[in-house]
């Protein structure tokens, strides 16, 4: 079986190649469609070999002729590849996906978050629009929350919508505290100057508001109020001041820079799986971790 995936950042490399790695183990023949591909990209990892790729200017955003720029390199894709089934992933991609198809292909969208039930006003209105035409024009619509299955269910109701039961993209052999002993959580504690019996919280993720680091900052005053060595580690991408005000504000009051352990992109992330057992998630449009 040929299969497209369709994602909007090489960035996502990084979830996306263990996912890969099943299908080619299994037989089948993948390609990617994704964003251009720059040396910074790297340090996350290149796809398994023999992955095809096709290279678009896929958008994040809600810019209309930005999706519509892009409807031609993803219809180029889906041509010369010719897979048995298209599968895009994350909203901008599933819409832009979407609006292209104009071949009989299976195609499916995976929604890591809707993202008009949480806004409000016109973006609510524009945003519902092309999450539902988008709907609309798929085979099966996947989620990866019960709530987002309640919404599709009442907002298209012809949807063939499922909801994961799991979440992709991580790597269980190397995020899994189980595989760390009692000498490696306090080797690594050392390494970054955490004492051995010290609360730690921990985010992974892109540094970027609606991930819900703000939610995490706010929550974990609480944490701090009875432990008081607690300490959050943030694993990003974005320095703390530059995120949002909101971000900032969340972190005043019982908060100080030292409450806080930044650790920017590298390829050896997975080192700080041992510094706590429990890493929440807290993304306002997930709400399940990758894993």
């Amino acid at each position: 079986m040929k299969i497209l995936l369709v994602y909007p950042s090489p960035f996502s490399n990084v979830f996306f190649r263990s996912f890969i790695e099943g299908f080619v183990q299994a037989g089948h023949e993948v390609a990617v469609c994704t964003g251009r591909a720059g040396g910074e990209c790297d340090a996350f990892g290149a796809l398994p070999a023999g992955t095809v790729t096709y290279e678009v200017d896929l958008p994040r955003g809600a810019a209309v002729r930005a999706h519509l720029g892009a409807v031609h390199g993803v219809r180029d894709a889906v041509r010369r590849f010719q897979p048995d089934i298209v599968h895009a992933h994350m909203s901008a991609a599933v819409f832009t996906t979407a609006i292209a198809r104009q071949w009989q292909n299976t195609t499916i969208g995976t929604f890591h978050g809707l993202m008009y039930p949480l806004r409000t006003g016109l973006a609510r209105s524009v945003i519902g629009v092309a999450e539902r035409t988008a709907m609309k024009r798929l085979d099966q619509v996947q989620v990866v929350n019960r709530s987002d299955y309640n919404v599709v269910r009442r907002d298209c109701p012809r949807a063939n919508c499922v909801v994961l039961r799991a979440g992709f993209g991580t790597d269980l052999r190397k995020f899994n505290p189980a595989a760390f002993d009692a000498d490696a959580r306090a080797a690594i504690r050392r390494e970054i100057g955490l004492r051995p019996d010290a609360v730690v919280g921990a985010f992974v993720g892109r540094m970027v508001e609606f991930k819900g680091i703000p939610t995490l900052v706010r929550a974990f005053r609480r944490v701090v109020a009875q432990q008081r060595g607690a300490q959050l580690l943030i694993v990003g991408s974005t320095p703390l001041m530059t995120i949002s005000p909101t971000f900032t504000s969340a972190s005043t009051g019982m908060f100080t820079l030292s409450r806080f352990l930044f650790f920017f992109w590298s390829a050896t992330v997975d080192n700080t799986v041992p510094l706590t057992l429990t890493p929440p998630s807290t993304s306002d449009t997930v709400s399940v971790p990758f894993n």
